[in-house]
C-alpha cells in the first residue's frame, strides 16, 4: 500500500470554496469526468451529507488491459458540510475492481486558521492493488496519476471560483444599472451612471427648464432651480467653451449647432 499526503491553499473564502466545490465539473482541466449524479442527501443538525457517484475515464496501459477492460470506472464521493466548524470533509472510492485496485482518497476543505479569507485543502489518499508481480509497478502509477489529477481539480476549482465570482460581479453591476427603481435612486446616483454625452445634454435640457422658470416667475427660484442647481458648476466643467457665457452676460444660447 502507498501513502500520499499534500496540502493546498486558496485564496478565497471556505463559502466561496465550498460554493463552488458543488459545481466544479464541467471545468477545462477535468475532462475525464464524464458525468454526476447524486444518490443521497441529508441534513442532520448542521450538517449537510451528500453522496454522489462519477463517471470517469481512465487510461490503461496494455499490458493492464488482460485485467481491466472498461476504461469508464464509477466512483463514489460522500461528503459532510459541517457549517459550525466550517469544515467539509469528503471521501472518495472507486466502487468497479476493487478486488484488484483500490484507491481511497479524503479530502478536508477548512478555513486557514493564519487568515480567515483563505482556505486550506489537506487531501490524503491510500493505493492498495491485490496483483501479485505488479502491485508495485501499479501503485506507483497510480499515484503519479493521482498526483496530476489531483493538481488539475485544484486547477479546475480555482477556474469555477473564478468564474463564479465573475458572474455575481456581474449580476451586481446590471443591477445596478436597471432604471427599474429610478424614482426611488437619489438624483446624485442617477446622475453619476450618465455617459458624458448624456451628462451634457441633460446639463442643457436643466439649463433650459431652470432660464424659463425664471423668466416666468421674475426670477423666483423655482421648484426645478431647487433641485437642479446643484448642476451649475457641473455644466461649466462639460460644456466646450463656446457654450460657456460669462457672469456678467445675460444672453443665452438658444440652439447648438
Amino acid at each position: 500500500m502507498k501513502y500520499y499526503c499534500v496540502k493546498s491553499d486558496f485564496k478565497n473564502t471556505w463559502d466561496e470554496v465550498v460554493s463552488a466545490f458543488w459545481q466544479r465539473y464541467p471545468n477545462p482541466y477535468s475532462s475525464h469526468v464524464l458525468c454526476e449524479d447524486t444518490v443521497f442527501r441529508n441534513v442532520v443538525g448542521n450538517k449537510l451529507i451528500t453522496k454522489r457517484i462519477f463517471i470517469k475515464t481512465t487510461r490503461i496501459p496494455k499490458w493492464g488491459e488482460r485485467f481491466i477492460s472498461c476504461k469508464q470506472v464509477p466512483v463514489l464521493e460522500e461528503s459532510v458540510v459541517d457549517r459550525d466548524s466550517q469544515k467539509l470533509i469528503t471521501y472518495t472510492r472507486n466502487i468497479s475492481y476493487a478486488r484488484l485496485m483500490s484507491i481511497e482518497e479524503k479530502c478536508i476543505y477548512q478555513v486557514d486558521p493564519m487568515n480567515s479569507q483563505c482556505t486550506i485543502l489537506t487531501r490524503e489518499a491510500w493505493f492498495k492493488c491485490n496483483l501479485k508481480g505488479f502491485a508495485s509497478a501499479i501503485q506507483r502509477l497510480s499515484l503519479e496519476r493521482f498526483k496530476h489529477h489531483a493538481n488539475n481539480a485544484n486547477k479546475g476549482l480555482q477556474f469555477v471560483i473564478a468564474k463564479m465570482l465573475s458572474a455575481r460581479q456581474n449580476q451586481v453591476y446590471s443591477k445596478s444599472e436597471c432604471w427599474a427603481g429610478e424614482e426611488a435612486k437619489p438624483e446624485s446616483m442617477m446622475y453619476k451612471h450618465l455617459s458624458v454625452y448624456s451628462r451634457i445634454l441633460h446639463v442643457i435640457r436643466i439649463s433650459i427648464i431652470n432660464h424659463c422658470c425664471l423668466l416666468i416667475d421674475g426670477r423666483i427660484a423655482s421648484p426645478s432651480q431647487v433641485r437642479l442647481e446643484g448642476h451649475k458648476a457641473t455644466a461649466r466643467s462639460l460644456l466646450p467653451e463656446r457654450w460657456q457665457q460669462d457672469k456678467g452676460s445675460r444672453r443665452r444660447p438658444c440652439c447648438v449647432s
